[in-house]
């Protein structure tokens, strides 16, 4: 694999801020699966993009129930239904949570601007 240049680097950042989006749509999140990886998705044997990652804990990445594991492909798609029943269907979970997480800070950049316009208005 080719080394992250700075905006790849920046995504998998943003992404290693997520949980196990496996996790979270199974309704497993606090359970304990640690720690939690990225794994790239690509078709087969294909080239791996740092753009491609999805945040997995490690019993769903490599683990028993895990997508690289002892569940493999084929039954972790089948068990997991991602979207359009394919490994691509993480990046889908991944976009989704991303938004989630862009939202969230939108809403505390909002929420820290109005605590400062009400303090401001307080000392005048």
């Amino acid at each position: 694999m080719t080394r992250a240049k700075a905006a790849e680097r920046y995504h998998m950042d943003r992404v290693a801020q997520l949980g196990c989006v496996v996790c979270k749509r199974a309704g497993q999140v606090g359970l304990g699966y640690n720690p939690l990886e990225i794994h790239h998705i690509a078709t087969g044997s294909g080239k791996r993009s740092h753009f491609s990652v999805a945040r997995l804990c490690y019993e769903h990445h490599r683990g028993h129930l895990g997508i690289n594991g002892g569940m493999g492909l084929q039954r972790f798609i089948r068990l997991y239904r991602p979207p359009g029943d394919t490994e691509y269907g993480l990046l889908v979970w991944v976009n989704e949570d991303l938004a989630e997480l862009d939202l969230r800070d939108v809403r505390r950049d909002k929420g820290i601007l109005l605590a400062d316009a009400l303090k401001r208005i307080a000392r005048d």
